[in-house]
């Protein structure tokens, strides 16, 4: 996967079942980007139900993966 790729990060605004859900969303210069935010910056709740679209679609168990490959950590530097 190229991690240079733009991406966007997207999770809902609340986790509450009873609220209409709406979406937050953050534009990523490249998927390693949006990756470390996901990981890194989102609170615990709302990493499990965030993606991230670019060519195609990664949900939580992609984005962690490539957040523990050693191509990330090559690629984070």
């Amino acid at each position: 996967m190229d991690l240079d790729e733009p991406a966007d990060v997207y999770w809902p605004e609340d986790l509450s079942p009873n609220v209409v859900r709406g979406a937050k969303k953050k534009s990523c210069e490249t998927i390693a980007e949006a990756v470390r935010f996901v990981m890194e910056t989102l609170p615990e709740p709302f990493r499990a139900v965030a993606y991230i679209a670019a060519d195609k679609h990664l949900d939580f168990d992609e984005i962690r993966a490539i957040y523990e490959s050693a191509e990330y950590k090559a690629f984070k530097g």
